[in-house]
């Protein structure tokens, strides 16, 4: 047992002995002693001095010297781990600098909190750690609006075969992984209860002591919780369970754009998850220190380092722009909600086709062009509303995320749904004044709590400056590369570092796949043809007659 003088306290160090402990409560004034758990130690602090030499004399303590603590300059951050592997061993896509440090902080650190902004790749970094440390089978924890662009990202970044987890498979889905054709699981939060939990107390009153989770849970190596502040409510029955889950990896990332909200408070489910905040002196030590109101800069200084150093990295955009591409597109894959209804209104368009062309789609009149385009429109309309649901919460992900968005749709009853959503949003539309739309982009660019706005493809794509935002979302999309491109552009300077992210929610097996890659064809057409974005008739009708004559 010994007694170590330091610069501030004491450190008192033993064996557990019971009577000992309630000596050092009955001794030392509460305000004047602390446990560290994480050392294991006693903290008294240096004014009770005669006191821990007469307690020393007592239990016949070792006196140390005092030792010297060197200086740790809290404001200077040392660099990040670089990679020491060459990602294109594994990845089909080169990273960007920025990235391959944070793949090499993901297989240093193991259980890492990634703050990176939305846009900037914190998918691909984390799957690549996840890949080249061969931490499957893997299970990745989202937004339900997520869950087939993270299936996307597995496929397109390494190649690797992934499964969203669905109801048909509830109590086989573990067989995917015995017999060797999946490394990877896909769920949302909602869903962790159905998959993994055997045995809960009802209601919200409940520890994690009291789950009892599925065995299967033991398969997996490691666990990626995207957009996980939605623990932060550390009360809550996701939170909990994500917690738990995550106990029982080896590897655990947690991406955020948003890793405090409020205060450092918002840090302690998200610390917690990652088997981080016993580091940190646990939750009493953590909040005292640094989630009081009494803590200082240096406070929070000192766990801005602590962060850095052990198992958090953010990078800004403008951190990055160097880079980064102007513009980057995205898919954003979802379920539509009227499965039923838009299978009957594409079956309908098939036996429209199939009566009127037969085998060719050469001789289409006026009256029949017509015709198709109404068809059509009824198809993208109905794909766009199957959307809804999962739009609104990936806008909320943006927002939360302390990022303005500019939202296009095609249909005019579309953007009154959003803003349905969503009542602050301002809609851009023909039905607007030009005076009053003037007024609607004056308040998104000046206004910080304008955190989005609806614009139609036909009003909204041109003209308009909204570089508030570098995030534009696309329910719908318009007919040719430049009804896009322009409308992308609307949060791009021409002539400086913008770095535009332009995701789009494409309805799973709808027409909206179709036009997308008609679009993006025209599109390279387009550049190779002229090297710029020229505008050329698209000519989308014939483009899916053929794709639905061919299926």
């Amino acid at each position: 047992m010994t007694i170590t003088e330091r610069d501030t306290d004491f450190q008192l160090e033993f064996p557990y002995r019971k009577h000992i402990i309630d000596a050092i409560k009955r001794t030392f004034d509460y305000s004047k002693r602390t446990y560290d758990p994480a050392r294991k130690v006693w903290l008294i602090d240096k004014s009770e001095t005669v006191g821990v030499k007469a307690f020393a004399e007592q239990f016949q303590f070792i006196w140390n010297k005092p030792q010297i603590t060197p200086k740790v300059d809290y404001r200077t951050i040392p660099g990040m781990p670089k990679l020491e592997v060459d990602p294109m061993d594994y990845l089909n896509i080169e990273p960007f600098p920025y990235q391959k440090d944070g793949i090499a902080a993901f297989l240093k650190w193991k259980r890492v909190l990634c703050g990176d902004g939305m846009g900037s790749g914190k998918s691909m970094q984390s799957l690549a750690a996840v890949t080249i440390a061969n931490a499957f089978p893997s299970l990745v924890i989202c937004p339900s609006s997520l869950k087939y662009n993270w299936q996307d990202e597995w496929k397109k970044f390494a190649n690797i075969q992934s499964i969203v987890l669905k109801g048909s498979i509830k109590n086989t889905w573990q067989n995917y992984h015995t017999v060797g054709r999946v490394k990877v699981f896909i769920t949302n939060y909602e869903s962790l209860m159905k998959y993994f939990v055997v045995k809960m107390p009802k209601g919200e009153r409940f520890t994690l002591k009291d789950v009892e989770f599925n065995e299967n849970i033991k398969i997996f190596k490691s666990v990626i919780v995207d957009e996980c502040h939605r623990c932060k409510g550390s009360n809550t029955t996701q939170s909990r369970l994500t917690r738990g889950i995550s106990a029982f990896m080896e590897y655990r990332f947690w991406l955020t754009g948003t890793p405090i909200v409020n205060t450092p408070k918002d840090l302690v489910p998200l610390l917690s998850g990652l088997g981080r905040l016993k580091e940190l002196g646990g939750y009493t030590n953590f909040m005292n220190r640094y989630g009081s109101k009494e803590a200082t800069d240096d406070d929070l200084a000192e766990l801005n380092y602590k962060l850095r150093t052990t198992c958090f990295f953010m990078r800004e955009k403008k951190d990055v722009l160097k880079d980064l591409p102007d513009k980057t597109r995205q898919i954003v894959h979802c379920d539509i909600a009227n499965r039923k209804e838009y299978e009957k209104a594409d079956q309908d368009f098939r036996n429209y086709l199939s009566e009127n062309l037969g085998d060719s789609e050469e001789a289409i009149d006026t009256k029949m062009q017509g015709a198709i385009m109404v068809k059509i429109g009824i198809l993208k309309r109905l794909a766009a509303q199957g959307k809804i649901k999962d739009t609104v919460e990936y806008i909320r992900n943006v927002n939360e995320s302390g990022e303005k968005i500019v939202i296009f749709t095609w249909h005019k009853d579309i953007a009154k749904e959003i803003q349905q959503a969503f009542p602050t949003f301002k809609i851009i539309d023909g039905d607007v004044d030009a005076q009053v739309r003037h007024h609607y982009v004056t308040e998104f660019q000046n206004d910080p709590h304008a955190m989005g706005i609806i614009c139609t493809i036909a009003t909204g794509g041109v003209g308009y400056n909204m570089t508030a935002s570098s995030i534009v979302l696309f329910i719908e999309m318009g007919w040719s590369p430049k009804d896009m491109d322009q409308a992308e552009d609307r949060c791009h300077r021409i002539g400086s570092k913008n770095a535009v992210f332009c995701p789009y929610m494409i309805g799973k097996d709808t027409i909206d796949e179709h036009i997308y890659d008609i679009i993006n064809a025209k599109r390279k057409i387009v550049k190779a043809a002229f090297g710029i974005k020229h505008d050329i008739e698209t000519d989308i009708i014939h483009d899916i007659i053929k794709i639905y004559k061919n299926k």
